[in-house]
């Protein structure tokens, strides 16, 4: 792979010198480049790997650190509330581009301001919370009740996947937690409701004790 990477880098360079170039006669010994099929390469590797099992063990390496993910997605460590607060978010975004539809027609000119919460509505709370925290999860399993399609229930860590089945409730995950800091959640638990063309935060201290 090198050598290919190596040689096309030394063509593309040819390539743009080569309308000025001048003959400058030959410089030292010349070899004729020979370059393997990569293609015919790869598969050498792979049948290599195949036959003496390295195959197979990376196979099943990927296969675990698959599994190991979807039940442990990669989350954000946030602190446990100490106080109770409420705030709100403005969703609203400046668009620096013109937004335009599959025909052409613009909807929206650079620099407009737009708030999508005008045009649709956050109707089922989410609850952030962290799966990794007994406190947290007891709260959020009594928060959710006997109707837990009320909420999205989205955790920024822990085991998805095994408190689903304990609980037999879907639950959701906040990857990397792009949507706790997109809202400016600061602490958890974390309810999320609309209020008016805004999004209210209600951040949760709980009790330790119990």
């Amino acid at each position: 792979m090198k050598r290919v990477l190596t040689l096309s880098f030394v063509l593309g360079v040819l390539s743009l010198s080569l309308a000025g170039a001048e003959d400058l006669g030959t410089v030292g010994k010349t070899y004729e480049i020979a370059e393997t099929d990569l293609i015919d390469h790869i598969q050498s590797e792979l049948a290599a790997m195949r036959d003496d099992g390295r195959l197979a063990e990376k196979q099943l390496e990927m296969k675990k650190r698959a599994q190991a993910t979807v039940a442990r997605p990669p989350g954000l460590d946030l602190p446990r509330a100490t106080e109770s607060r409420v705030y709100h978010y403005d969703p609203s975004v400046t668009t620096d581009y013109d937004v335009i539809d599959h025909i052409g027609n613009v909807i929206y000119r650079a620099g407009t301001t737009v708030n999508p919460l005008e045009y649709t509505t956050l109707s089922t709370p989410i609850v952030f919370f962290d799966g990794d925290d007994a406190v947290q999860t007891r709260w959020a399993r009594e928060f959710l009740g006997d109707a837990p399609d009320r909420y999205v229930p989205l955790m920024t860590n822990g085991p998805v996947v095994e408190l689903m089945q304990q609980w037999n409730v879907r639950l959701y995950f906040d990857q990397h937690g792009r949507y706790a800091e997109q809202l400016g959640v600061t602490a958890l638990p974390a309810v999320v409701r609309q209020e008016g063309l805004l999004l209210r935060i209600d951040e949760i201290a709980l009790e330790t004790s119990g």
